[in-house]
Parts: C-alpha cells; structure tokens; sequence
C-alpha cells in the first residue's frame, strides 16, 4: 500500500511538472504572438499616418499649384492685352495652359491613387482584425 502510495505521489508529480512545462511553454508561444500583433500593428498605424501626410501634402500642393495657374492665367492675359493680342504669345500662353490642365489630371490621378491606397489600408485593417480574432479565439 505504501509503495502504491509512493508511486502515486511520484506519478502526480510528474505530471505535474509536465502540465507546468507545457503552461510554460504555451505562454512564451502567446507572448510571442502578442507582441508580433503588436509591432506589425504598430506599423500598419506608421504606414496610415505616413500616407495621411502624404495626402494632406498632396492637397496642398493641388491647390497650390490651382492659384499659382490662376495667377500665371491672369497675368498672361493682361500682358496679352497689353501688347494687343498677338498670336505668338498667345499660343505660348495657350501652350502653357494646357500643360497646368495636364499637371491638375496628374494631381487629381495621384488623388485617386491616394484614394485606392487608403480603401487597400482599411481592407488589411479588417483582414487584421479578423485574424486576431481567429488567434484569441485558437
């Protein structure tokens, strides 16, 4: 009966100390997971506010480039009327017109680009999110 007892209490302990290891082990493994979430979330918040900026630069520098075609326009054709029409100056101003045409559908493109980049961004997030979902619940 002693010996039962003795092989009993050794067999408990044994697994016991299996149980331990393997809690052990199972812990490092969801430290490990935590912190890969982590940083790859700190990055994915990096990458949106870099792209944030980038749009808000993009913006301004939309507008920018409206006034400064304004400007250029209204000067133009005050130095058109100054010199009384010629055509010379008018098809260079002309010219110059439609590469500030072009240089607005080139901003307006990169906005749209912007645009799909953010809607790309904010799938990943949901894909993100569904995944740490599926490893809280594993």
């Amino acid at each position: 009966m002693v010996k039962l007892i003795v092989f009993l209490n050794s067999e408990l302990r044994r697994t016991l100390q299996s149980l331990c290891e393997l809690s052990m082990s199972t812990t490092r493994n969801l430290d490990d997971i935590y912190y890969s979430i982590l940083e790859k979330a700190s990055t994915l918040q990096n990458t949106i506010n870099s792209l944030q900026e980038l749009s808000l630069l993009t913006k301004q520098l939309h507008l920018d480039l409206d006034g400064r075609a304004d400007e250029l326009k209204e000067v133009w054709q005050e130095q058109i009327n100054s010199f009384g029409g010629f055509n010379a100056q008018k098809e260079r101003i002309d010219g110059l017109d439609s590469r500030v045409k072009t240089s607005r559908e080139k901003a307006d493109k990169l906005s749209s680009r912007l645009q799909a980049a953010q809607e790309r961004i904010r799938v990943l997030e949901v894909r993100e999110g569904e995944w740490q979902a599926t490893v809280n619940r594993k």
